[in-house]
């Protein structure tokens, strides 16, 4: 009878030890191709800045970079830029905007979403104006997810703004979110906007019958039409021309005695000013007809009137601030509850942003006074 002879069984150790060679070769080689990988992803960030820089370069919007890096790997891609500036050159009125510092994250297999901080006090120059814009904390996200859809997020705390070395405005909070979503074929681009500031001072051109200071606005609705690229008042032009409108889903602002809510439809007239149609709820009602007399805005006939008006529709819940609910429209600039005209607006001046330049397709011709 023949014995098979069975293979001699290599030591534990050395058996131990290839094991160990087969997973670093493994672990090295996914390491050289991860490293290559965050390498061709931080020169594709850098790429598409650059061409975006390009494309606003070809609508008259030039952008340079004083110094920019791209570090934080291997988990994140942290591109910092100092020393942006941003100049709009050939329109009517050229303004350059200064900032010091903008720095953002993204990691490498989500370049779509992007988290970002504006640090420094700011300049803006628009013509004759200088703007210093400084804020306690600035930042936000954007997420693109391409075939023209997309959001960004703003985030403000601490806000302040100066005109020609005068305090213009400040807010305790401002939360602003954009979305964007592109319909194929018709060249419609819906923007969603919502909007919150709390804890205002507005501008003093923008001085109300009831006050500067703003306790609190919400805003948010959808704006649909065609929206290019070019100087704001062509952009409004080509908007309102083309049936633009804007969808107001929640308005509630407290400014001074007013108290109010809204949702409705608005657009622009012939002259660029708003016009449309809402639903009204508003509270301490009879205190906002009283300031529209003290600042001349309504008589005194016609303040009485709506005072008697509004008594007789007001609804008086229990435990509960009486508050009136009516449609109100807006045309030529004067808001109406049907027949009653309530108060005349002012006109919005467009001319004091002439120049202003919005990215999309180059700058426009043509404006209206």
């Amino acid at each position: 009878m023949i014995e098979a002879s069975l293979p001699e069984r290599e030591p534990a150790g050395i058996v131990w030890m290839k094991r160990g060679m087969i997973g670093f070769v493994g672990f090295a080689v996914l390491l050289g191709l991860y490293v290559g990988y965050w390498t061709l992803m931080a020169r594709q960030l850098q790429n598409g800045l650059d061409g975006w820089i390009d494309a606003r370069r070809a609508e008259g919007i030039e952008i340079t970079i004083a110094h920019r890096t791209v570090t934080g790997f291997p988990g994140r891609l942290h591109m910092k830029l100092d020393d942006l500036s941003v100049v709009s050159r050939g329109a009517a009125r050229e303004w350059h905007w200064q900032l010091p510092k903008l720095e953002a994250w993204a990691v490498p297999w989500k370049l779509g979403h992007i988290t970002y901080v504006l640090a420094g006090v700011q300049q803006l120059r628009a013509g004759p104006e200088v703007y210093v814009i400084a804020s306690d904390r600035l930042d936000g996200r954007v997420v693109l997810q391409g075939q023209g859809t997309g959001s960004i997020k703003l985030r403000a705390a601490g806000f302040s703004l100066e005109r020609n070395n005068q305090r213009e405005a400040s807010a305790r909070q401002l939360d602003l979110d954009l979305a964007w979503r592109a319909r194929p074929g018709d060249g419609q681009f819906p923007l969603a906007i919502d909007l919150g500031i709390d804890g205002a001072d507005l501008p003093p051109a923008w001085t109300t019958p009831f006050g500067r200071r703003l306790s609190t606005l919400r805003l948010a609705g959808h704006i649909n039409g065609r929206m290019p690229g070019g100087e704001l008042i062509s952009v409004l032009q080509q908007w309102r021309d083309g049936g633009g409108t804007l969808e107001l889903t929640r308005f509630a602002a407290e400014l001074g005695p007013l108290n109010v809510q809204a949702e409705g439809t608005a657009a622009l007239d012939r002259k660029l000013q708003p016009q449309g149609a809402f639903t009204v709820r508003a509270e301490r009602y009879l205190e906002t007809v009283q300031a529209l007399v003290n600042a001349r805005l309504m008589r005194s006939i016609d303040a009485t009137a709506a005072k008697l008006v509004l008594t007789v529709i007001a609804k008086r819940p229990s435990g509960r601030e009486p508050f009136v609910e009516t449609p109100l429209t807006l045309q030529d600039q004067v808001l109406s509850a049907g027949d009653l005209r309530l108060v005349r607006l002012p006109r919005i001046n467009w001319l004091r942003l002439d120049g202003l330049v919005l990215p999309g397709a180059g700058p426009g011709a043509g404006k209206e006074p």
